[in-house]
């Protein structure tokens, strides 16, 4: 069976990202894994809905660390935070992949191994290509089994609710805005700006808030709520 693996970083980083992907091509050539990034989104489509789609039906997310993915107000809030719940619910597999040297340690997802599994750079390596080949052997590694070994949902008598599942896909969504809100409140000074981007993330989450109450069964079978409802963000959340 094939991996799905999705790619979340800052654009600034989009070199070291297809240099990446250039080493994982033998194993897409051989259907190991099918791999997408935002750079694949066709014109005209909705790039938010094409995002989340892609990351909720993803098995496996690299976070491609470096100083501007820290900073990326969509990439550390919105994309990471997603990342994380999966994980914890057993859903995805998180490898956090160390592109250029950062205070990655002080992140959230600090605790997950990440590769280089000496904790260097790939930017610092004498040889950027042995490092990159290196990463690629690690992926190689883990795509070595299928991603049905990752937990499913119980079945049977003890298997949750749908109006619990639907609750789980609001409430992931509402932490991500809101985690959102708190990082531009610390990071952009105090201005006009900011208090306009702070309203506008505050009222995406209202609007989420009200619209998905009469909506929570189809939440249950959307991989994404922004499908289930017209549910949107102004663009300025787009990486780096």
């Amino acid at each position: 069976m094939t991996w799905r693996v999705f790619y979340s970083y800052s654009h600034k980083d989009a070199e070291l990202r297809e240099r990446l992907g250039t080493y994982l091509a033998p194993l897409r050539q051989q259907q190991k894994i099918t791999d997408w990034h935002d750079r694949k989104i066709q014109p005209g489509a909705n790039w938010e809905t094409e995002i989340t789609s892609q990351l909720d039906s993803a098995e496996l997310i690299l976070l491609l660390v470096s100083a501007d993915f820290l900073a990326s107000e969509y990439c550390f809030g919105v994309e990471m935070e997603k990342a994380l719940a999966r994980l914890k619910r057993g859903e995805v597999k998180v490898v956090p992949i160390l592109l250029k040297p950062c205070l990655w340690e002080e992140s959230r997802f600090s605790e997950l191994q990440i590769i280089p599994r000496d904790g260097k750079a790939i930017a610092s390596c004498p040889s950027v290509d042995e490092a990159l080949a290196g990463v690629a052997s690690e992926i190689r590694t883990l795509v070595s089994e299928a991603p049905s070994s990752l937990v499913k949902p119980p079945e049977g008598p003890g298997q949750r609710h749908p109006f619990d599942l639907s609750l789980d896909l609001v409430r992931a969504q509402v932490r991500s805005y809101a985690h959102l809100y708190e990082k531009t409140r610390q990071r952009m000074p105090p201005s006009n700006d900011r208090t306009r981007r702070m309203d506008e993330i505050f009222q995406n989450m209202r609007n989420l808030a009200t619209a998905s109450y009469p909506v929570l069964d189809e939440l249950t079978r959307s991989p994404s709520p922004g499908r289930a409802f017209g549910c949107g963000r102004n663009s300025s959340g787009v990486c780096g």
